[in-house]
């Protein structure tokens, strides 16, 4: 399970299992998460300071194990550092587990390393408390044990300090086993014997003089040599895993993997991005067996990532296009359900102003009625009023 430091673009620290740079950490970025063949969970990052060589500027990557990615440890104000005291200097892009061995004058010290044996000077700014990532917690180590040095307090065989021979970005199926380096190192020690002649007396047309588990007897190895993808990407492959085939058969499987070779190449520049994800994993399996052969298989291993890549953020490009979709639909719902109650209070605003119409009208007939009716009572008034007097007159006659 991922931890919660590893998130997409969280920055780290990563060390390195080679001996050489064993607890020396470099800073990275945290890209995304794959698994190799065996179910392992690999953590893919980018350098911060590592570049993929001295003539690029693009910074390097590669997938690692979760055991050599840490969080970047917390940042403390540290007003001296006192003798022995196990910090860590910045020097050579990466963070060096070292030991105070002088206090000197304005915040500067003396820093001894172990491995290999080197003392350098440094300002406090450089330098920070060594703290161990021990499960979920940073842990602080004592003070070092003074140790004695030897006469010249120097080693006879002293290395030199820099940056990792790190290699470009590699796939979690690309983790190399054991076999492919170590146990043909004594093969390819052998490179400086003399070539090869095939028993027909047509010499190789490999450049290289490395010793093979076969002779080359076949006409087919010009022909494969001079292949394009051999000419933009050089291979020297050992076949040490073919030390274990019957002899008669080694040279046939030797031809058959570099054909293979050259048809992942071809297949891995034919991918379309719609094609399913176990074409990419087969090619990555096959790139695999291969290197157990000694076949660079970096370059094309490398455009397959950047491949993966692109697929998977095109896949959840397609899952957010597919949510906003549904998103969409469920407001044209709504919108529709609106429009129909606007249209039910429209209708009911009509009748309404029709009541009111009808209710106007009535209203104007009525008054009307009553212009007339008021007509008439000034009328029947005046006849009333001379009935009245006509009365008082024939009243007040004498008789």
């Amino acid at each position: 399970m991922l931890v919660q430091y590893l998130t997409k673009g969280s920055t780290v620290e990563v060390t390195s299992d080679e001996d050489e740079f064993k607890g020396v950490w470099f800073e990275a970025t945290v890209l995304g998460y794959s698994k190799t063949n065996s179910g392992k969970e690999v953590v893919l990052v980018e350098y911060k300071s590592i570049l993929v060589d001295e003539n690029s500027l693009t910074p390097l990557r590669e997938y690692v194990d979760m055991s050599l990615v840490r969080p970047v440890p917390p940042k403390e104000k540290v007003e001296r550092f006192e003798l022995n005291d196990v910090v860590d200097a910045s020097h050579k892009d990466g963070w060096w587990t070292a030991a105070v061995t002088g206090v000197l004058e304005d915040s500067r010290y003396k820093v001894t390393f172990q491995n290999p044996p080197e003392e350098l000077e440094f300002g406090i700014s450089d330098l920070r408390f060594h703290r161990d990532w021990v499960k979920g917690n940073w842990v602080r180590p004592g003070r070092k044990q003074e140790t004695k040095q030897s006469g010249d307090g120097e080693s006879t065989q002293r290395k030199t300090r820099g940056r990792p021979q790190k290699k470009p970005i590699s796939t979690p199926t690309g983790v190399s086993p054991a076999h492919s380096l170590k146990q043909c190192g004594e093969k390819r020690e052998k490179q400086d014997m003399p070539m090869q002649t095939p028993v027909n007396g047509t010499p190789t047309t490999q450049t290289e003089t490395q010793s093979l588990p076969f002779v080359k007897t076949s006409l087919l190895w010009g022909k494969i040599e001079s292949m394009d993808i051999f000419q933009r990407i050089p291979q020297k492959p050992h076949f040490c895993p073919l030390e274990k085939e019957t002899e008669s058969s080694r040279e046939r499987l030797a031809i058959g993997c570099m054909v293979t070779f050259s048809r992942m190449a071809e297949k891995t520049s034919g991918l379309h991005i719609d094609n399913p994800r176990s074409t990419f994993d087969e090619i990555l399996e096959t790139l695999s067996d291969l290197e157990k052969h000694g076949f660079d298989v970096q370059p094309v291993r490398g455009r397959l990532t950047e491949l993966l890549l692109m697929k998977d953020k095109k896949e959840k490009l397609e899952a957010q296009v597919a949510d906003i979709g549904n998103e969409i639909m469920m407001h044209n719902t709504d919108r529709e359900n609106i429009d129909g109650e606007i249209e039910d209070i429209n209708k009911q605003i009509e009748e309404i102003q029709d009541k009111i119409s009808l209710a106007v009208s009535r209203k104007e007939v009525k008054d009307r009625e009553i212009d007339v009716l008021r007509s008439q009572l000034e009328v029947t008034q005046a006849d009333m009023m001379n009935a009245h007097n006509a009365f008082f007159s024939i009243a007040t006659k004498p008789l």
